[in-house]
C-alpha cells in the first residue's frame, strides 16, 4: 500500500513539474514576444542593407540621409499598423517621427557613430549597423553629444552634461583656471554650442572638440561601452555578447545609456 501511494505521489509530482516547465516556457515565449514587438534592430539593419543596395548609384549627401531616415520611419509605420491591427492597439510601438537612427561605422581600429549615414560613408568608414534609435527630443540630462580628441583621434559619445561621472577624460581636459577661478566646459543645448561656465563660448578646448548632439537617450535597449587603451578607441554596442566582459583589448565600461 505504501508503495502504491509512493508511486501516486511521484506521478503527481511529475505532472506538476511538466506543467510548471510548460508555464515557464510559455512565459519565456511571451517575454520574448514583448521584447521583440515592433521591428527588431536585425530587421531594421536588413532593410537598411536593401535600401543601400537599391541606391548604390546615388551620391550620399543630406538628401540621401533624409531619404534613408524617412525609409526607416516608413518601415516602422508599416509595422505599427500591422501590430495595431492584429492586437487592436492603435498606439502600438514607437512613434516613427520621434526617433532617429544612430549608425555605427569602423575603419583602421577606430569606431565612428553618427545620425548621418553619409558622414560615415564619405569619410571612408565601413558600415556596421544601427546602434539604436535615439529620440528627436531631449533635455539637459538625456541629450547625447559626440566629442573628438585631437590628441588620439578617438570619438566619444556621452549623455548629459560632461562631468567626471559620465566621462572624466573630457571633463579633466576641460577644467581650467580663469582669473583664479576653476571653470567648466559645458554645453548649451538650446543653441547647440559649447559654453563655459562664465559665458564664454568656443569651438573646442584643449584636445577635445564638441561635434554636436546626436539625439536623446531613452528606451529599453542597453548600450554597452568599451575602451581599448592600445587603439585609443571607444566602442559602443547594443549586444553585450559582442565583447562580453571585455575582449580583443577592449575593457568593459558598463551600460552607459539606453536607446530604443
Amino acid at each position: 500500500m505504501k508503495v502504491r501511494n509512493l508511486i501516486k505521489i511521484i506521478a503527481i509530482v511529475t505532472v506538476l513539474f511538466h506543467v510548471s516547465c510548460s508555464n515557464d516556457e510559455l512565459n519565456e515565449t511571451q517575454t520574448e514576444q514583448v521584447a521583440e514587438k515592433g521591428l527588431s534592430l536585425e530587421q531594421i539593419n536588413a532593410k537598411v542593407e536593401t535600401f543601400l543596395a537599391d541606391n548604390s548609384d546615388q551620391p550620399f549627401d543630406k538628401k540621401m540621409d533624409e531619404k534613408l531616415n524617412n525609409f526607416i520611419r516608413q518601415e516602422l509605420e508599416k509595422e505599427n499598423a500591422t501590430e495595431s491591427t492584429s492586437k487592436a492597439r492603435p498606439a502600438f510601438g514607437l512613434d516613427p517621427n520621434s526617433v532617429v537612427p544612430i549608425y555605427r561605422f569602423y575603419k583602421d581600429g577606430d569606431h565612428f557613430y553618427t545620425k548621418s549615414f553619409s558622414e560615415g560613408q564619405n569619410a571612408g568608414f565601413a558600415y556596421e549597423g544601427v546602434l539604436g534609435l535615439a529620440s528627436t527630443s531631449f533635455n539637459e540630462s538625456n541629450f547625447i553629444s559626440r566629442w573628438y580628441s585631437h590628441r588620439n583621434y578617438d570619438r566619444v559619445i556621452a549623455v548629459g552634461q560632461i562631468s567626471n561621472e559620465n566621462h572624466h577624460a573630457i571633463a579633466n581636459d576641460c577644467f581650467y583656471l580663469y582669473n583664479g577661478h576653476q571653470l567648466f566646459f559645458g554645453i548649451d543645448i538650446g543653441n547647440n554650442i559649447q559654453v563655459l561656465a562664465d559665458g564664454f563660448s568656443t569651438s573646442h578646448r584643449h584636445y577635445w572638440q564638441y561635434e554636436g548632439i546626436i539625439g536623446g537617450a531613452g528606451g529599453n535597449r542597453a548600450i554597452h561601452g568599451y575602451y581599448n587603451h592600445d587603439l585609443k578607441d571607444h566602442l559602443y554596442t547594443n549586444n553585450y555578447n559582442e565583447l562580453g566582459a571585455g575582449a580583443h583589448g577592449y575593457v568593459y565600461e558598463g551600460v552607459l545609456f539606453y536607446l530604443n
